[in-house]
């Protein structure tokens, strides 16, 4: 309930009729996952290279979104932001059985999640031209599908997919931004913003303190 109160609040604030000094923006980003509290789980890099196993470049977290910005105060203002992207981190490390409790052996799996996030944040100048921007509030972020791969495995003489549905992560969490931005004229501007998250990330008893805090890099053109 009282995410819906937060959800309402943000938008009381996004559909009000005053138009005065409205801008939208839109977003591209790089973005990384570190997960706290859980010494099992790993970082993933935004790109990095492979050359053990041939796969080349391999791309970590990346993202889009769709901001709105209006006027709060005197050179203050209030930004909404809607995002949706692709999460990476590396997950717990995993032995398999097979059918008949016989280990497999011990796998690191990769986790993928694809999330939605709804932040709503004060923005203030810190320089007199507004070239560069800081910016903090509150954050909604959801998981929509969140997956857990530990690459293949010989079964039997069969070679199986450790790839895995995740049910531990929490559907939703709340998480506090902070942001600073430089633009680069009238449109074009960019991002560093730190998400943490002030609620529980896992459904796991043995993880109930586990937090996860968001890197990221972005790209930005405001209309």
């Amino acid at each position: 309930m009282k995410y819906t109160y937060t959800l309402l609040f943000v938008l009381f604030f996004l559909f009000q009729k005053n138009t005065v000094a409205q801008s939208w923006a839109f977003h591209l980003n790089g973005n990384t996952t570190y997960p706290i509290n859980n010494e099992l789980k790993g970082q993933y890099p935004i790109l990095w290279y492979s050359p053990d196993d041939d796969r080349g470049i391999l791309a970590g977290g990346f993202g889009a979104g769709v901001s709105y910005l209006r006027p709060l105060f005197e050179k203050i203002n209030l930004k909404i932001q809607l995002n949706g992207q692709r999460s990476r981190f590396y997950d717990i490390p995993t032995i398999f059985l097979d059918e008949n409790g016989n280990p497999i052996g011990a796998f690191i799996g990769i986790n993928t999640n694809l999330n939605a996030s709804m932040l709503g944040m004060t923005i203030f100048p810190l320089t007199e031209n507004q070239q560069w921007r800081l910016g903090a509030g509150l954050g909604l972020r959801g998981t929509i599908t969140s997956k857990s791969d530990y690459g293949e495995a010989f079964v039997q003489g069969q070679k199986t997919s450790l790839k895995l549905d995740n049910k531990s992560l929490v559907p939703i969490h709340l998480f506090l931004p902070l942001e600073l931005s430089k633009y680069f004229g009238d449109h074009l501007f960019v991002t560093t913003r730190v998400e943490a998250a002030i609620t529980k990330v896992s459904r796991l008893r043995n993880y109930k303190n586990e937090r996860s805090v968001f890197l990221f890099v972005e790209v930005g053109y405001q209309l």
